[in-house]
């Protein structure tokens, strides 16, 4: 599962709402981009109520992702991925 926030969210916020998904013996992943953060969830998610995340001030959008790659999925990972390889650059598209 990926929690898209809203841009306005605050820091404070972002990290209430992480911990209340750890509460519930899911792991997390905060994947801070340009544009927007994304909370990726990983276990059964099916402990969390769409409903009540999309209550949550700062919950722009909640998606289910069962790829069996998710955390290498563009939708998790938005941005381009760049590695230093002894000075040259690889990735970024």
């Amino acid at each position: 599962m990926i929690i898209i926030t809203k841009p306005e969210a605050s820091q404070e916020s972002l990290r209430q709402l992480v911990a209340d998904i750890e509460a519930q013996g899911l792991k997390t992943t905060v994947v801070v981009g340009t544009e927007k953060t994304i909370v990726g969830v990983v276990g059964d998610t099916r402990r969390l109520d769409d409903d009540r995340l999309l209550g949550h001030p700062i919950v722009a959008e909640v998606k289910h992702i069962s790829d069996p790659f998710k955390r290498a999925n563009r939708a998790f990972h938005p941005d381009d991925t760049v590695i230093d390889v002894a000075g040259a650059k690889v990735g970024g598209g």
